[in-house]
Protein backbone atom coordinates (compact mmCIF):
# COMPACT_ATOMS: atom_id res chain seq x y z
CA UNK A 1 0.00 0.00 0.00
CA UNK A 2 2.83 2.36 0.81
CA UNK A 3 5.73 1.43 -1.79
CA UNK A 4 5.72 2.89 -5.20
CA UNK A 5 8.22 1.22 -7.76
CA UNK A 6 7.15 4.51 -10.95
CA UNK A 7 10.11 6.41 -11.81
CA UNK A 8 12.85 3.54 -10.76
CA UNK A 9 15.05 1.42 -12.71
CA UNK A 10 14.48 -0.71 -14.42
CA UNK A 11 11.27 0.46 -15.71
CA UNK A 12 8.32 -1.84 -15.44
CA UNK A 13 6.40 -1.83 -18.76
CA UNK A 14 2.52 -2.18 -18.31
CA UNK A 15 0.73 -4.37 -21.05
CA UNK A 16 -2.64 -4.63 -19.64
CA UNK A 17 -3.87 -2.95 -16.84
CA UNK A 18 -7.32 -4.20 -14.83
CA UNK A 19 -8.90 -2.63 -12.20
CA UNK A 20 -9.65 -4.94 -10.14
CA UNK A 21 -13.69 -3.70 -9.11
CA UNK A 22 -13.73 -5.87 -12.49
CA UNK A 23 -12.34 -8.60 -10.99
CA UNK A 24 -14.93 -11.65 -10.92
CA UNK A 25 -15.91 -12.25 -6.77
CA UNK A 26 -12.27 -10.55 -5.67
CA UNK A 27 -13.09 -9.38 -2.10
CA UNK A 28 -11.82 -4.95 -3.19
CA UNK A 29 -13.47 -4.71 0.03
CA UNK A 30 -12.14 -1.15 1.18
CA UNK A 31 -9.46 -1.11 -1.63
CA UNK A 32 -11.92 0.24 -4.14
CA UNK A 33 -8.44 1.85 -6.53
CA UNK A 34 -6.75 -1.18 -6.48
CA UNK A 35 -5.13 -2.27 -9.92
CA UNK A 36 -3.40 -5.58 -11.20
CA UNK A 37 -1.08 -4.79 -13.91
CA UNK A 38 -0.02 -7.60 -16.25
CA UNK A 39 3.69 -6.31 -17.62
CA UNK A 40 7.30 -7.46 -18.39
CA UNK A 41 10.51 -6.22 -16.87
CA UNK A 42 14.27 -7.60 -17.56
CA UNK A 43 12.85 -10.40 -19.29
CA UNK A 44 10.35 -11.64 -16.85
CA UNK A 45 6.39 -11.47 -16.75
CA UNK A 46 5.16 -9.91 -13.84
CA UNK A 47 1.89 -9.14 -12.35
CA UNK A 48 1.54 -6.26 -9.76
CA UNK A 49 -1.54 -5.53 -7.52
CA UNK A 50 -0.90 -2.07 -6.10
CA UNK A 51 -2.89 0.68 -4.86
CA UNK A 52 -4.09 -0.90 -1.64
CA UNK A 53 -5.99 1.96 0.38
CA UNK A 54 -3.96 1.56 4.00
CA UNK A 55 -0.44 0.12 6.11
CA UNK A 56 -2.51 -3.19 6.48
CA UNK A 57 -2.51 -4.38 3.08
CA UNK A 58 -4.38 -7.07 1.69
CA UNK A 59 -6.81 -9.09 3.78
CA UNK A 60 -6.84 -13.16 4.11
CA UNK A 61 -9.87 -13.51 1.74
CA UNK A 62 -7.74 -10.96 -1.09
CA UNK A 63 -4.62 -12.93 -0.34
CA UNK A 64 -6.32 -16.71 -1.10
CA UNK A 65 -7.63 -15.03 -4.49
CA UNK A 66 -4.20 -13.37 -5.16
CA UNK A 67 -2.38 -16.28 -4.66
CA UNK A 68 -4.26 -18.53 -6.62
CA UNK A 69 -4.62 -16.36 -9.27
CA UNK A 70 -0.63 -15.84 -9.75
CA UNK A 71 -0.50 -20.15 -9.99
CA UNK A 72 -3.23 -20.08 -12.09
CA UNK A 73 -1.65 -17.67 -14.84
CA UNK A 74 1.67 -20.00 -14.45
CA UNK A 75 3.66 -17.41 -11.72
CA UNK A 76 6.72 -19.37 -10.40
CA UNK A 77 7.90 -16.72 -7.69
CA UNK A 78 5.61 -14.36 -5.23
CA UNK A 79 6.80 -11.13 -3.82
CA UNK A 80 5.13 -9.30 -0.91
CA UNK A 81 6.56 -6.50 0.69
CA UNK A 82 5.54 -5.35 3.65
CA UNK A 83 5.34 -1.89 5.77
CA UNK A 84 6.75 -2.80 9.06
CA UNK A 85 8.88 -1.54 12.49
CA UNK A 86 12.05 -2.55 13.15
CA UNK A 87 13.43 -3.65 16.48
CA UNK A 88 16.54 -2.64 17.08
CA UNK A 89 17.49 -1.04 14.06
CA UNK A 90 20.34 1.65 14.31
CA UNK A 91 19.13 3.26 10.80
CA UNK A 92 16.06 3.53 9.05
CA UNK A 93 14.68 2.06 7.01
CA UNK A 94 16.46 -1.47 7.77
CA UNK A 95 15.00 -3.45 4.35
CA UNK A 96 15.57 -6.98 4.83
CA UNK A 97 14.28 -10.72 3.70
CA UNK A 98 12.00 -12.32 5.76
CA UNK A 99 13.55 -15.19 6.64
CA UNK A 100 10.82 -16.49 8.55
CA UNK A 101 6.99 -15.28 10.32
CA UNK A 102 5.07 -15.12 13.49
CA UNK A 103 1.73 -15.38 12.60
CA UNK A 104 0.63 -14.27 15.85
CA UNK A 105 -2.84 -12.85 14.94
CA UNK A 106 -3.50 -15.25 12.14
CA UNK A 107 -5.34 -18.02 11.78
CA UNK A 108 -3.88 -21.03 11.15
CA UNK A 109 -3.02 -22.53 7.42
CA UNK A 110 -3.11 -26.29 8.12
CA UNK A 111 0.13 -25.77 10.05
CA UNK A 112 2.60 -27.44 10.91
CA UNK A 113 2.37 -29.00 7.46
CA UNK A 114 3.41 -25.60 5.42
CA UNK A 115 6.12 -23.92 8.01
CA UNK A 116 8.45 -27.50 7.25
CA UNK A 117 8.95 -26.11 4.21
CA UNK A 118 11.63 -22.99 5.29
CA UNK A 119 11.63 -20.20 3.23
CA UNK A 120 14.74 -20.33 0.88
CA UNK A 121 16.92 -17.33 0.44
CA UNK A 122 20.22 -19.03 -0.91
CA UNK A 123 20.34 -17.64 -3.90
CA UNK A 124 23.86 -15.57 -4.82
CA UNK A 125 22.22 -12.42 -5.64
CA UNK A 126 20.37 -12.00 -2.12
CA UNK A 127 23.48 -12.55 0.20
CA UNK A 128 24.30 -9.14 0.58
CA UNK A 129 20.98 -8.69 2.22
CA UNK A 130 19.80 -9.11 5.74
CA UNK A 131 17.30 -11.42 6.99
CA UNK A 132 14.51 -10.62 9.51
CA UNK A 133 11.73 -12.51 11.55
CA UNK A 134 8.53 -10.90 10.52
CA UNK A 135 5.58 -10.97 12.98
CA UNK A 136 1.97 -10.28 12.23
CA UNK A 137 -0.37 -7.33 13.88
CA UNK A 138 -3.68 -6.83 13.18
CA UNK A 139 -4.39 -3.14 12.97
CA UNK A 140 -5.64 -0.65 12.17
CA UNK A 141 -4.24 0.55 15.05
CA UNK A 142 -0.92 0.21 15.77
CA UNK A 143 -0.05 -1.95 18.67
CA UNK A 144 0.77 -1.00 22.49
CA UNK A 145 4.24 -0.70 23.51
CA UNK A 146 3.55 -3.60 26.15
CA UNK A 147 2.06 -5.49 22.62
CA UNK A 148 5.02 -4.63 20.62
CA UNK A 149 7.84 -5.25 23.35
CA UNK A 150 5.72 -8.84 23.77
CA UNK A 151 5.80 -9.46 20.04
CA UNK A 152 9.57 -8.96 20.11
CA UNK A 153 10.02 -11.48 23.14
CA UNK A 154 8.44 -14.32 20.56
CA UNK A 155 11.33 -13.57 18.70
CA UNK A 156 10.29 -11.39 15.89
CA UNK A 157 12.68 -8.10 14.71
CA UNK A 158 10.15 -6.69 12.70
CA UNK A 159 6.40 -6.24 12.84
CA UNK A 160 3.35 -5.51 10.76
CA UNK A 161 0.57 -4.35 10.25
CA UNK A 162 -0.84 -6.45 7.62
CA UNK A 163 -1.41 -10.04 7.36
CA UNK A 164 1.84 -12.35 6.34
CA UNK A 165 -0.16 -15.02 5.47
CA UNK A 166 -0.14 -14.53 1.60
CA UNK A 167 3.47 -16.04 1.82
CA UNK A 168 2.43 -19.19 3.74
CA UNK A 169 -0.71 -19.49 1.08
CA UNK A 170 1.87 -18.98 -2.27
CA UNK A 171 4.60 -22.03 -0.58
CA UNK A 172 1.45 -23.92 -0.05
CA UNK A 173 0.37 -23.64 -4.04
CA UNK A 174 3.99 -24.38 -4.87
CA UNK A 175 5.29 -20.89 -5.43
CA UNK A 176 8.48 -19.69 -4.62
CA UNK A 177 7.71 -16.87 -1.90
CA UNK A 178 9.69 -14.32 -0.77
CA UNK A 179 8.95 -11.32 1.71
CA UNK A 180 10.32 -7.95 1.83
CA UNK A 181 10.17 -5.93 5.34
CA UNK A 182 11.20 -2.17 4.81
CA UNK A 183 11.78 -1.52 8.40
CA UNK A 184 10.78 2.07 8.05
CA UNK A 185 10.09 3.14 11.29
CA UNK A 186 10.40 1.87 14.99
CA UNK A 187 8.75 -1.27 15.97
CA UNK A 188 8.16 -0.06 19.58
CA UNK A 189 6.86 2.99 18.26
CA UNK A 190 4.29 3.68 20.80
CA UNK A 191 7.34 5.01 23.03
CA UNK A 192 7.88 7.47 20.19
CA UNK A 193 6.26 10.64 20.84
CA UNK A 194 7.81 12.39 18.41
CA UNK A 195 7.57 10.29 15.02
CA UNK A 196 4.27 8.34 16.57
CA UNK A 197 2.20 9.63 13.92
CA UNK A 198 0.26 7.97 10.91
CA UNK A 199 1.48 10.50 7.92
CA UNK A 200 4.91 10.50 9.79
CA UNK A 201 5.14 6.68 9.31
CA UNK A 202 3.63 6.61 6.18
CA UNK A 203 5.95 9.02 4.50
CA UNK A 204 8.58 6.82 6.02
CA UNK A 205 7.55 3.71 4.23
CA UNK A 206 7.08 5.51 1.29
CA UNK A 207 10.95 6.44 1.09
CA UNK A 208 11.55 3.13 1.44
CA UNK A 209 10.18 2.51 -2.08
CA UNK A 210 13.80 2.92 -3.63
CA UNK A 211 15.57 0.52 -0.82
CA UNK A 212 12.74 -2.12 -1.30
CA UNK A 213 12.70 -2.04 -5.40
CA UNK A 214 16.65 -3.30 -5.03
CA UNK A 215 15.70 -5.72 -3.20
CA UNK A 216 12.84 -7.12 -5.35
CA UNK A 217 15.08 -6.34 -8.06
CA UNK A 218 18.08 -8.66 -6.97
CA UNK A 219 15.02 -11.57 -6.25
CA UNK A 220 13.90 -11.18 -10.04
CA UNK A 221 17.61 -11.57 -11.29
CA UNK A 222 17.73 -14.70 -9.14
CA UNK A 223 14.60 -16.28 -10.67
CA UNK A 224 15.12 -18.27 -14.47
CA UNK A 225 12.76 -16.50 -16.69
CA UNK A 226 10.24 -19.07 -18.22
CA UNK A 227 8.51 -16.93 -20.05
CA UNK A 228 6.81 -18.54 -23.34
CA UNK A 229 5.91 -14.97 -24.77
CA UNK A 230 1.58 -15.70 -24.28
CA UNK A 231 -0.29 -12.42 -24.56
CA UNK A 232 -2.75 -12.34 -21.24
CA UNK A 233 -6.22 -10.47 -22.23
CA UNK A 234 -8.53 -9.74 -19.45
CA UNK A 235 -12.49 -9.88 -20.82
CA UNK A 236 -15.44 -7.76 -18.26
CA UNK A 237 -18.02 -9.24 -17.14
CA UNK A 238 -20.73 -6.52 -15.96
CA UNK A 239 -22.72 -9.83 -14.13
CA UNK A 240 -19.67 -10.83 -11.77
CA UNK A 241 -17.81 -7.66 -10.09
CA UNK A 242 -15.65 -7.64 -7.24
CA UNK A 243 -17.00 -7.70 -3.72
CA UNK A 244 -17.01 -4.18 -2.19
CA UNK A 245 -17.85 -3.61 2.12
CA UNK A 246 -21.10 -2.43 1.33
CA UNK A 247 -21.50 -5.54 -0.96
CA UNK A 248 -20.70 -8.16 2.36
CA UNK A 249 -24.17 -9.01 4.68
CA UNK A 250 -23.61 -8.58 7.93
CA UNK A 251 -22.65 -11.75 9.29
CA UNK A 252 -19.71 -11.73 5.89
CA UNK A 253 -18.28 -8.29 7.12
CA UNK A 254 -17.49 -10.44 10.40
CA UNK A 255 -16.07 -13.16 8.87
CA UNK A 256 -13.54 -10.83 7.46
CA UNK A 257 -12.55 -9.24 10.52
CA UNK A 258 -12.09 -12.41 12.03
Amino acid sequence: GCHSFTGIEPKFEVVKSIDCNQLPYFPIMEHTELKFDLGTMNGHQIGIFHNFFNLNGPQEHALYYITKLAKALGASTYIQTFSSGAYEATSYPNVSLVEDIIPIFEKPVRTPVLCRKPFDLSAAQLSAFSHCILASYHGPEFPTPHESNGIHKCGAQQITLGSVKGLLLANALGLKPYGVADGAYKGTLGTDPVNDKLDVVLQSCRNASKDVFSVVSAILSSVQSTSNGASLSFTENPQHKAIQWNDCQPERQNEQED
